[in-house]
């Protein structure tokens, strides 16, 4: 079991979904991992965090990547978070989509972060 699955547990409706996004990250790379840093679980490699308010329904994800670099979805906003990071807030179900297509970006923007160069429009659709 692991540890983040207790955390995740207290989400009630919204657990499964917030599980299978954390699957979905740990699938986009070969042996993925999530690591506890603090109060955030974060991806090795690190492109996508999350964290479980003890006081809240809802997960909170941080992912690379300003929220100009993400398609924006009416049914889940994206905002600045850190850095160069941006963040967004798990509240239902109906956001499954829209997560798991700000984890692809993130992901295979974090592919490009030290290259100084963005990967081509194209290619991030390819993968949402």
């Amino acid at each position: 079991m692991n540890g983040y699955e207790e955390e995740i547990g207290r989400l009630g409706p919204l657990a499964p979904v917030t599980l299978a996004l954390i699957e979905y990250a740990k699938a986009l790379v070969p042996g993925g991992t999530f690591v506890r840093k603090g109060s955030m679980w974060v991806s090795a490699p690190n492109f996508v965090a999350f964290k479980i308010p003890k006081r809240s329904r809802q997960a909170i994800f941080s992912v690379y990547g300003s929220s100009r670099s993400f398609r924006k979805c009416p049914a889940l906003g994206i905002y600045w978070s850190r850095s160069s990071y941006s963040e967004f807030r798990l509240d239902s179900a109906r956001q499954l989509g829209a997560a798991a297509s700000y984890i692809a970006t993130a992901f295979h923007r974090s592919k490009f972060k030290r290259k100084w160069q963005k990967p081509p429009v194209d290619e991030l659709e390819k993968i949402l």
